[in-house]
């Protein structure tokens, strides 16, 4: 809340008496409401995978984010007497000049989604009609309230409306190396006739605004392959002793890897399960050897499931590892590499802007 006043008074050998008197009020209030984003498929998608980000990140809100409002008044009453310096036998009526306007502001904004948000806002500016001179009788004062009651006459009014989108790009795995941005805005205006020219009508108009910005990572694309990756970086240096401490490495996972194989051979015959149940047929019944024949049955499936998995694990770890080094190349690959790579980032704008002007409506 806000209020100001000022009053002037000048007189001089020409003027009798120049009083201004301006007031100002206004009233602004803002409510922001803090509120979670509901994400629906978070807990149901269990799932690591980039492919299902799309799905799992989707999200969206119930209430907008926040709603502004703001009006303002501003009287302004000058009354100017000039003086009879020629003594002349004619009273000089004293002049006034008054001004009541009224502006009303609304905005809001709502964030529908992390990447869709919408904004509005509306003002209007309207004026208090007022009796000529001071408003001093009743039936002044009651003309002056009942403007005031009506909120003014409208003199203008404006509208407008922005939308921001950006769509996920970035959680398809084939089109994270690419961004884009689109934006819609839209405006309305309408201002009143003059009092003077009341016959000619008002005027509306409006204009739209569309805009889309995208960009292309051709880095991150590169990245994706090895072999670009690799002509992309700097090359290493070469340190001798770390050549030949590798190349004893490898021959050591080498002789490391044969005796694993060996050994695993020895071991990788399956389980023989008649055999097992045979060298028991003395010792139990046949109720008992069939429930220890469903108990090897179970071990021995539960056995090959187990292996099956961590072998696919393992792979799977081999191949991730894989994709994550880098090979070595050549200078002329190198070169090469990066003369065919040498577009790093492109962005492309798109911008329409249209407009509609309707005087005498």
């Amino acid at each position: 809340v806000s209020y100001a006043y000022n009053k002037q008074l000048k007189r001089n050998p020409v003027l009798e008496k120049d009083e201004l008197l301006d007031q100002k009020a206004g009233l602004g209030y803002t409510y922001t409401i803090k509120s979670k984003s509901i994400e629906p498929f978070k807990k149901l998608i269990k799932t690591k995978s980039p492919w299902a980000m799309l799905i799992k990140d989707f999200n969206f809100k119930l209430l907008p984010a926040n709603f502004t409002f703001r009006t303002d008044l501003q009287k302004i009453f000058n009354e100017t007497q000039v003086r009879n310096v020629t003594n002349d036998p004619i009273e000089i009526q004293p002049t006034y000049f008054k001004n009541f306007l009224w502006s009303r502001t609304y905005t809001t904004r709502w964030e529908l989604a992390r990447s869709l948000s919408f904004d509005y806002t509306a003002s209007n500016n309207s004026r208090v009609d007022e009796p000529y001179g001071p408003v001093d009788t009743q039936s002044e004062k009651d003309t002056l309230w009942n403007n005031f009651s009506r909120l003014g006459r409208n003199t203008f009014y404006t509208q407008q409306f922005n939308a921001s989108y950006t769509p996920p790009l970035q959680k398809i795995p084939l089109l994270d190396w690419t961004n884009m941005r689109l934006t819609y805005g839209n405006t309305y205006s309408w201002t009143a006739a003059s009092r003077l020219a009341y016959n000619q009508g008002n005027i509306i108009g409006n204009t739209q605004t569309k805009q889309a910005n995208g960009e292309l990572n051709f880095d991150r694309l590169y990245n994706k392959q090895r072999w670009l990756r690799a002509v992309n970086q700097p090359k290493p240096r070469k340190n001798p002793a770390d050549t030949a401490a590798k190349k004893a490495m490898k021959d050591l996972r080498g002789n490391q890897d044969t005796d694993v194989k060996a050994k695993q051979e020895k071991v990788k015959g399956k389980f023989d399960i008649d055999k097992a149940i045979e060298e028991l047929a003395g010792k139990m019944t046949n109720e008992q050897l069939d429930s220890t024949r469903k108990v090897f049955i179970a071990e021995e499936e539960a056995r090959l499931k187990a292996k099956k998995e961590k072998a696919k694990q393992k792979k799977k770890a081999e191949r991730k590892k894989r994709r994550s080094t880098t090979p070595d190349v050549s200078d002329i690959e190198r070169f090469s590499g990066r003369l065919l790579t040498m577009v790093k980032r492109t962005t492309v704008n798109v911008t329409e802007n249209s407009g509609t002007t309707l005087p005498g409506y």
